[in-house]
């Protein structure tokens, strides 16, 4: 297997590192673990270099607890991020899941993510 280097974008909270996915579960990562991908909300989004991580992290403009690290990823077999639509909530009550190919530029997708080091 292929070792990729990319970069997380994560939120810390002083009890863990974070991330959320688009259908609302909230990630928490592993120092130095794998990290998979949760049952049924599709692939981790991540960048594949630390300029692409600091767009993102200078974009979202929560810069507030955010940090990045350096990690090893295991791409993912899917080329589109999960999302619920939220128009859809609201029409019937019921959450659809929705996928979208259209992210920030850099952006890899992988079912598995292993944090390295923190770099920023």
């Amino acid at each position: 297997m292929k070792k990729i280097i990319a970069y997380k974008v994560l939120k810390e909270n002083g009890i863990g590192l974070y991330s959320a996915s688009g259908l609302g579960k909230i990630i928490k990562y592993k120092k130095r673990g794998w990290t998979n991908n949760p049952k049924g909300c599709g692939p981790l989004a991540v960048f594949k270099t630390i300029e692409d991580a600091h767009y993102f992290y200078d974009w979202t403009g929560r810069r507030l607890n955010r940090i990045i690290y350096k990690c090893e990823i295991i791409r993912s077999r899917f080329r589109s991020l999960w999302f619920f639509k939220e128009f859809s909530y609201f029409l019937d009550g019921k959450k659809k899941k929705q996928s979208c190919s259209k992210f920030p530029g850099g952006t890899l997708l992988a079912d598995k993510v292993k944090l390295l080091e923190e770099v920023w």
